[in-house]
This record gives C-alpha cells, structure tokens and sequence, in this order.
C-alpha cells in the first residue's frame, strides 16, 4: 500500500509538474511572439503615418530616423515597386540581405538570413505603388527562450526531485500508524501463545496507547470489544450448558424407562424396538456431549494446554490399530519415516481418529492411511462431500449424511487453533484429506 501511495503522489504530481511547466514555456514563447508581431505592426503603422515614402529614396532614410529613433537600431526595412525592384533598404536589411528580393508573398512572413531569422509584416502604401516590408530579428529571443525553455525544465526535475521525496515521507507519515498496528497485533498475537492472558496484554497495550494518540480511540474501542464478546460467550457457554442439562434430563428418564421395559417385555420384536430405542438415546447424548466439549473448546486458553513430545509414526500406528478392531481388514497404513511433534497428544489422536472414522462410516472399501514426514492423509471410496458442505467446512451439523458433521468441525478447530494446515479434495468417486503438522 505504502508503494501505491508513493507512486500515485509521485506521478500525479509529476505529471502535473511536467504538464504546467511546459504549457507555461509555450504560452510565453507565443505572447513573446503576439508581442514582437504587435511591435513590427506599431512601428510599420508609425512609419506609414509619418509619410517618408512619399518623398525622395534620397531622404528615406532621414525620414527613417526621425519616425523610429532608437527604435531603427533594431527595424529591417526594404520598400519595393509594383514590380517588385528593390528601392531602398535600410544600413540593418542590407547587411542581412544585401540586394536579395524578400517576395511578400503572406502578410507575415518568418526570413531566413544566414543565420537569422527576421519576422516581416508586408504592406502596401495609400496608392499601391510600392511594397514596404517592415521587420524585427527574432533568432535571439527564440534562443534566449530555448535558455528559458531549458531553465524552466530543469527546475521542473528539480521539483519532480522534491516531489519524490515529499511522496515518500508523506506516504510513509499516513501509513506509520497502520505499519505500527500490524507490529503490535503480530505482538499480541505472540504473547498470547507465550500464556499470557487478554488482561495482561490489554492493559499494556492501553499504556502503550497514552502516549500516542492515534492508538488512544483504537485500543479503547479493542478493549470494549473484547470485553463484549467475552460476556457474549459467557453468556452462550451458560446457555448451552443449561440446554445440554435440559435435554440431558429427559434421555436419561428416557434410558431409564426403555431399560425397565427391555427387562419386562417379552416379544422380540418390541425389544428389537426399544434397543434401537436405547442407541439413538445414546446418540443423541453423545451428540450433545460432544457439542458442549466443541463449543467449550473454542473459549479454552490455548496456550495453556499442555503439550508434549509426540512420534507422529506411532501415534498413527496405535489409532489404526484401535479401529482395526471395529473394520477389520479396511485399514491400509503406510509410515515414511517417524515425525517427531511437539502438541497436546489428545488433539493428535483426536484429528487421526475422527478422519480415519468419517473415512471408514462413509466408505465401504478400504481406507488407504499415510504419513510422510509430517504430512498425514486419509484416502477412501466414498461417495464424496458436497460442495456446498465443503465451503462451510468445519462447522458443526454441516453434513448432507447422517452425521452431525462434529467430526470435521473437531478438526478444522484443532488445525486452526495448531495453525497446521489442513485441505480436503473430494468427488463422488472418493475423499482425501491431509494435514501437515508444522
């Protein structure tokens, strides 16, 4: 962002720099050139009011003095016949042009003399007898205008220097308190894998605030949020805990009375019913169990779990071995090499567990298992996850089997909270998933 910044004030400016200083070159080249015009036009109209060319060539040049003064230091003038003969020329048009004819073929006309140029204003006298062609050397105000030109430009790089400068620190003064944001943030979020509470690091945050103004409305604003989402969860976790002991309540009357039935009833066919009776009562319960235990997770401290040395090869050998019992022959395991990991050990097997059992329900081929390095996957045949079911991964009661869906939501939770890596490739011909834990 700081880059864009300085880049969109650099050439903004820049452009505008360079744009002005050039029109303003050109604009006073043309009035400079309006105003030499305007002077040759003064000083032809002057001498066309003074009458001199009607008296003898002998004594235009007398008359000539007289009507300019000062001015003929400067004045090239040349009066021609009808037919075009030369009849006089003044000491300044001679030595530019000698006896050369200057055709007036335009009313104004730029001539080139050597190496001066000479702006002329053709005209005719009262009678139309003869030509007079009145002009000014304009070759050294071009070139002290291509000085100018060169000044004006070089003062513009000059401020295009200025500008990149300015563009920096101005783009870095607007972007300091958000640079400073990020480093405290990566800070806060250090502190809390170091166990530090919320309290702790707010209350030093806040001081940090005092005495920097921009972060005083920021970090008070932070602190009343934590605050309100901290009672907000409070305030769930006492919500759900009520709810799991008001469902609780009745599945264990429930339980309790199927149980008294099963040992009172004797037609098979309603204790095949009250059994199936008994399972889902346990399902049931053990959904709720295991949504309380999710949902409580969430809130836990995480840096205050215990963690420990864990041989990342065994511990898939021992969680495969577990479920062989449940799916024979279903468990195909392959360990390259034995990882070794530093995590709370229960999270591991949990994440193993749940994949290799969503693998096993939903599939009924064979789960191919595989750890290499510390890159464990699970492969099966399954009908595959939905992908309106993917893009909500890891959230409870999203699942389009029978499943609540809490398996995957424990897994995504634990990954993130690890901040391991996990992703899922599904289509209808199978699932596979992978979690790297580093």
């Amino acid at each position: 962002m700081r880059k864009k910044i300085f880049l969109i004030l650099f050439i903004g400016i820049g452009v505008f720099t360079v744009v002005t200083t050039s029109e303003l070159v050109i604009f006073f080249k043309r009035e400079r050139s309006r105003l030499i015009d305007q002077q040759v036009e003064v000083l032809a109209s002057s001498l066309l009011a003074s009458g001199v060319f009607e008296s003898r060539f002998e004594t235009v040049q007398n008359e000539v003095s007289k009507a300019l003064g000062t001015r003929e230091m400067v004045t090239f003038l040349s009066v021609y016949d009808r037919n075009l003969n030369l009849r006089f020329r003044n000491p300044n048009a001679q030595i530019l042009f000698g006896t050369n004819i200057i055709e007036p073929v335009d009313k104004w006309m730029t001539s080139q003399a050597g190496d001066h140029r000479i702006r002329l204003l053709n005209l005719r006298t009262n009678g139309g007898e003869r030509w007079i062609q009145v002009g000014m050397l304009i070759d050294q105000e071009n070139a002290e205008w291509d000085s100018i030109a060169a000044r004006a430009f070089i003062i513009a790089a000059v401020l295009l220097i200025g500008v990149a400068i300015a563009s920096y620190f101005i783009s870095r003064a607007l972007l300091m308190p958000l640079s400073e944001l990020a480093v405290d943030l990566r800070n806060f979020s250090r502190d809390l894998e170091e166990r530090k509470t919320p309290e702790e690091i707010f209350s030093k945050w806040s001081q940090k605030s005092k005495d920097r103004d921009a972060y005083a409305e920021l970090i008070s604003s932070l602190v009343e949020l934590r605050t309100r989402l901290v009672g907000r969860l409070k305030m769930n976790d006492a919500t759900l805990s009520q709810m799991a002991h008001e469902l609780k309540t009745p599945l264990a009357v429930i339980r309790a009375g199927t149980e008294s039935l099963l040992i009172e009833v004797k037609d098979d066919d309603i204790k095949a019913h009250l059994n199936e009776l008994l399972q889902e009562a346990d399902r049931l319960s053990e959904t709720i169990t295991s949504f309380l235990n999710w949902s409580r997770f969430q809130q836990t401290e995480f840096a205050n779990l215990e963690k420990q040395q864990i041989l990342l090869g065994e511990c898939v050998r021992d969680m495969a071995a577990t479920l062989e019992h449940v799916y024979p022959e279903r468990i195909n395991v392959e360990v390259e090499g034995n990882f070794v990991l530093m995590a709370n050990r229960p999270h591991v097997e949990q994440i193993i567990r749940n994949l290799l059992s969503n693998a096993l329900k939903y599939s009924k081929n064979a789960v191919h298992v595989k750890l290499k390095g510390s890159a464990f996957s699970v492969l099966d045949t399954g009908p595959g996850i939905p992908e309106k079911v993917l893009k909500r991964l890891g959230e409870p009661f999203n699942s389009s089997a029978s499943g609540t869906g809490l398996g995957l939501a424990w897994v995504k939770t634990l990954c993130d909270r690890n901040m391991w890596s996990i992703s899922v490739s599904s289509s209808d011909t199978g699932t596979s998933v992978e979690v790297i834990f580093v």
